[in-house]
Formats: structure tokens, sequence, C-alpha cells
């Protein structure tokens, strides 16, 4: 396609680097909100810690829904929404009077803004690129780890010359730059033919069928994608509480605000050099993602199986947060290959345990890409089309060889030439896989793709 690789999408990397850069800096300051919090309530710790968890499990649950807003709309339009809901929930924070106001500006409001941002800026570039789309993905992961270096500091000085409530309305501006980012996500011709295609089935009403439409509930007979998902949910439970309570911890043991904000600016640190390195060697050619992971977990869980033994001296409290950052990067930045290659909505597992991710290498099916090697498709063709569709259309292949339908469990070859299951507005098929004439398929939009019977 004329637009991807080339031209616009480069505007679009901008802006996904500017909205994870945004991200980093306020996901990850959940840490130090919460010691403000603590200090400026003086509620208990189980009740204040309760705020930064709905904040962190609404951002990551959210995901499936800022999917479903990025096909009813556009990215530009989903990260915009996000922004929206960030700058409202923390500018309402600023007049809060208790927590239990702050769950609900903060936790569910702000946290479900971000769930749009996070989403968004990440599958912008799967539309963006393709020749380029793992490299791309992994550097704007790296500057969500540069905002997670800032965030130390930049929200414990908000929190000092302006107190923690002082603190929300002023980080409620900053995310009005998340609109300047969205600007510059403007859609390509494989977004817009996507829309187009999902719109050719209107007629398909039903809530069932919508439902069905968005959610892909088939991935759940993949075996290895299970596994990935309870991998997820045990390691989002440790990830958190160092991410909550890290900087705390170094407050009670006696070392300023200032020196509990600094450790996530190691953590920060730590990421953006295992992002970059992750990105490198699971490129093409490079080391199986998934062994990435399983090796990146494990000495996380090690590092943090011997804190306890120097966790009482500050530079012990540095290191550490130095060695959890460089390994527990490869959470963000390797779980969206894994995501394009399971098929899953992008955040709803965005924490990967090590044993379990291990696991999904087990019975992991061959699937192969070119469908034409397993019987006859029939083509419905409408030659009545603009040319708007065409760019999208031509020579796409957004899918081919990328490793987005291998191993998912999503199509397998049976359902698809068994004559029980119509691809009817899947919108990811490219027709460059089935012609080599251009000009058939300039003139051409796909109403409808069904396997004959025999």
């Amino acid at each position: 396609m004329r637009d991807v690789d080339e031209g616009h999408a480069w505007l679009c990397l901008i802006g996904a680097i500017g909205a994870q850069f945004l991200n980093g800096a306020m996901t990850y300051g959940s840490g130090i909100i919460h010691v403000g919090l603590l200090d400026y309530f003086k509620e208990d710790v189980a009740k204040t810690a309760l705020i930064g968890s709905l904040f962190a499990n609404i951002l990551c649950l959210l995901g499936p829904l800022a999917s479903i807003a990025i096909n009813l709309t556009s990215c530009r339009v989903s990260i915009m929404i996000g922004s929206s809901l960030i700058i409202i929930g923390f500018c309402a924070s600023f007049f809060a009077k208790n927590l239990n106001v702050l769950l609900v500006t903060y936790g569910i409001i702000a946290g479900t803004g971000f769930s749009f941002t996070v989403t968004t800026s990440i599958v912008i570039l799967g539309y963006a690129f393709e020749k380029y789309r793992g490299a791309t993905v992994g550097l704007s992961m790296a500057f969500a780890g540069a905002g997670m270096f800032v965030c130390g500091p930049l929200i414990q000085s908000l929190i000092d010359h302006y107190s923690v409530l002082g603190a929300f309305l002023l980080l409620g501006g900053i995310a009005s730059n998340f609109f300047v980012c969205g600007a510059l996500m403007k859609p390509s011709g494989l977004e817009e033919w996507h829309k187009y295609f999902l719109k050719q089935n209107k007629q398909n009403t039903g809530a069932s069928s919508i439902l069905k439409r968005f959610l892909h509930f088939g991935v759940f007979k993949n075996i290895s994608f299970v596994f990935i998902l309870l991998g997820a949910i045990f390691v989002g439970l440790p990830y958190s509480l160092v991410l909550l309570h890290l900087p705390n911890y170094s407050v009670t043991e006696g070392y300023s605000h200032e020196d509990g904000a600094f450790l996530m600016a190691m953590i920060g640190l730590g990421s953006t050099v295992n992002r970059i390195l992750v990105g490198i060697a699971s490129g093409d050619g490079g080391l199986d993602v998934l062994l990435l992971y399983f090796g990146s977990l494990g000495l996380t869980g090690a590092s943090t199986l011997i804190f306890p033994l120097f966790s009482g001296y500050y530079i012990g409290q540095c290191i550490y947060a130095f060695i959890f950052g460089l390994y527990s990067g490869a959470f963000c930045a390797l779980t969206n290959p894994i995501c394009f290659e399971m098929f899953l909505y992008l955040r709803c597992i965005l924490y990967i345990s090590s044993t379990l991710t291990l696991m999904a290498t087990i019975n992991k099916p061959n699937i192969p890409t070119n469908l034409t090697q397993n019987g006859n498709i029939s083509l419905s063709i409408d030659s009545n089309v603009g040319e708007s569709a065409a760019p999208a259309m031509q020579g796409s292949g957004f899918l081919r060889g990328s490793g987005f339908f291998r191993g998912s469990g999503l199509m397998t070859a049976p359902e698809i030439f068994g004559g029980s299951i119509s691809l009817r507005g899947s919108g990811f098929l490219s027709l460059s896989q089935f012609s080599d004439s251009k000009d058939n398929i300039r003139q051409a939009k796909v109403v409808e793709i069904t396997p004959l019977t025999e």
C-alpha cells in the first residue's frame, strides 16, 4: 500500500512515541501518588492502596473496550476519547475531599482513559507499518520506559510544591498533549479498508453477532493462549505490588520521599535499556519471544526473592529497582509480538508469568498463512467501488508472514474449508494472495469470502 511503511506512517510513529512517553510517565507514577495520598489523607495503607490498584486494573482490563472503540471509530478518535477521560478524571480529583471520590475520579475515570491511550498507541503502529512494525513498536515502547524514568522526579516535585491534589490538576493539563499525539494519527489506507469491511456486515445487527465480530471468543480454544492468559494473571500481582508499594517501602525505612520517587526512575532506566535490547534480540532471525519472556521473568523473580537480604540499605533498593526494571521491561516489550501472534486485543494480558509462558510452547499448531494451499476459495467481487478503497487493498499483505494467525487457534483449516464458517467481513485477508492483477484489485471490493462445498 502507498501509505504503509512510508509517508504519513512516520507521523503516526511520532504520535505513538509521544503517547507512550506520556503513558509511562503517568501510569507508572501510581506508587508515588500512593505515598502522597497517604501523607495527605492520613488513611490506612490498605484503603489508600485500593485507589492505585483500581486504577491499574481498570487500565488493563478495559483494553477490549478500547479495541471496540477503535473498530467503531478510528485510532485518532479513540486516543482523543481517552485523553478527554484522563483530563476529566485528573481535574475532578483536584476537588476530591476523601478517598471515596478518588476511587471514581482517579481509579475509574482516569484509568479508563489510559486504557484507551495505551491500547491505541500500539494498535496504530499495526495499521501504519508492516515491514518495520516490530522495530517501530519496540521504539515506541522504549519511550514508555523513558516516561517511567522521568515520572519519579516529576510527580514528586509536583506533589512537593502543589500537594497531591494540585499534582492531579497539573497532570490533567499535561495529559492534554494526548490530543496532539492523536492528531498525528491519520487513518491509513489499511485502517480505512478495515472499517469499510466491517461496515459491510451491518445486516448482522443481532447483539450476539456484534459481540462475536469484535470479541473472538474462539481464541480460548487455543491451549497456548490459555496458558499465557493464566500466566498473565499470576505475574500481574507481584509486578503491580512492586510498582505501587516500593516507594512507600523506602519511606518507611527512613528515607526521604525524593529517595522513594527516585526508585521509580531507576526502574524506568532499567526498563528503557531492556526494551531496546529485547527489541533487537526478538527481531527477524532473533530469539524466540516466548523464550525471552521465560528468561526475563525468571530473573525478575530471582532478584525479588533475594531482595530482603539487602532491602534495608538504600543502595540495595536502587540496585534492585534497576534490575527489576531491566528484566521486567520485557513484559511490555514482548507482549505486543505475542499478542500479534495470538490475535488478542492488546492489554488484556499485560503481564505474563515465566512458568506458564514456557508452557505456552506446548501443542502450538502450525497454521499455514497461504490459505490456497488447503483448498479452493470463492470470492464475490463488486466492481462498484470508489478509488478510496484501492490503496488499502493494493498489495496489502497486512498479516502475510507476520505470524498473526500462526498458532492463534483463531482459524484452523477444518473450520475454514469445512463449510461451516463464513469469513464474511473479517477484514484481515490480503487480496494480493489471490490475484496478481493490481488493476483488478484497484477496482474491486470484497463483499464475501466463503468456503466452497465439494
